[in-house]
Formats: C-alpha cells, structure tokens, sequence
C-alpha cells in the first residue's frame, strides 16, 4: 500500500512538472497575427464609422421634429388668440 501511494505521488509530481513543457509554444506575434489584427481594426473602424453615421442622421431627424415642434406651437399660439379675439368681440 505505501509503494502504491508513493507510485501515485511520483506520477503526480512527473506529471505536474512534464505538463507546462508539453504545451509550451513560442508566443510571439507573427505577421499574420499582426495582418489579423489590421482586418479586426479596419473591420472596428467601418462599425464606428456606420454608428456615427447612424447618431448623425437620429440627430438630424430629432432637429427636424422641434422644428415641427415649434411649427405647431406658433400655430396653437394663433389658434388660441384667434379664439380669444373672437370671444372679446362677441362680448
């Protein structure tokens, strides 16, 4: 039974320390990591180019709805002083 755990323990320990070695593989970049990198960045900057676009023409539509905005309360505004001439001339 001892042989038997200090066979487990020495299989353990050879394995902990053979392991990193086994996957061990060289880190550096290569060019096409680096020609990968460039697709990701010009793929990042079409996708911020077509948000900005996106908020430019949510901007423009939300300037066109105030001008209507502001359309439709000078009109109240005439509306309700049309009403209240009227009301002054009938009494």
């Amino acid at each position: 039974m001892n042989n038997l755990v200090r066979a487990t323990m020495l299989i353990l320990l050879m394995s902990a320390i053979i392991q990193p070695w086994a996957y061990a593989q060289d880190m550096s970049f290569t060019q096409q990591d680096r020609e990968r990198l460039t697709r990701v960045e010009e793929g990042l900057k079409a996708a911020n180019q077509r948000i900005d676009d996106g908020f430019n023409a949510l901007n423009h539509r939300m300037d066109d709805l105030n001008t209507r905005m502001y359309d439709l309360r000078g009109l109240m505004q005439v509306l309700i002083g049309g009403m209240l001439t009227l009301v002054g001339f009938i009494l």
